[in-house]
């Protein structure tokens, strides 16, 4: 039971990001408020609060903040940037992600993807760089900087060692 005695409402984010057998990692698809169709073919700038779902071609850029999803007939030679981010066709160019982007198994990506949290289906393609980011963009690396005086760590404590040289 929720809150005030409603039921709890489902979660569709308490799924395995593994993907079992046969199927892709996923991320769950509503009804989507924008649909490109097969036969198009979109040149320019796109920016929506929607979910958008690419069926046909676009060439660009695609600014969201909400999900974007490129379907198994899409094809898009754009820079994406969004909150979340399904790849079941071709994309072309970078995409990023405020939260997740995927790639499922018949996916196909020549570009760089940086988000928090990405998923790459056993049998997509993926031809390019990752980079793992927080929620505000940063890498997830957040060691302190060195300083002049600091030196990289070995994992081993400082310790006197032979001495090498004449005696």
């Amino acid at each position: 039971m929720g809150l005030f005695g409603k039921p709890e409402p489902s979660r569709s984010d308490s799924a395995p990001l593994t993907p079992t057998s046969g199927s892709s990692p996923s991320i769950p698809t509503p009804t989507p408020n924008t649909l490109i169709g097969k036969e198009a073919l979109i040149t320019g700038e796109i920016t929506t609060s929607d979910v958008i779902q690419i069926e046909g071609r676009v060439e660009g850029k695609i600014k969201s903040t909400g999900l974007v999803v490129i379907g198994e007939a899409g094809r898009v030679k754009a820079e994406i940037e969004a909150e979340n981010v399904s790849i079941r066709g071709k994309l072309e160019g970078d995409c990023t992600a405020k939260n997740r982007v995927e790639i499922t198994n018949t996916g196909n990506v020549l570009g760089n993807l940086r988000a928090p949290l990405i998923a790459v289906a056993e049998g997509a393609v993926f031809r390019g760089s990752s980079n793992m980011t927080d929620k505000e963009g940063q890498p997830k690396d957040k060691r302190p900087a060195e300083t002049a005086s600091s030196k990289p760590s070995t994992g081993v404590p400082d310790a006197p060692g032979p001495k090498l040289g004449p005696n």
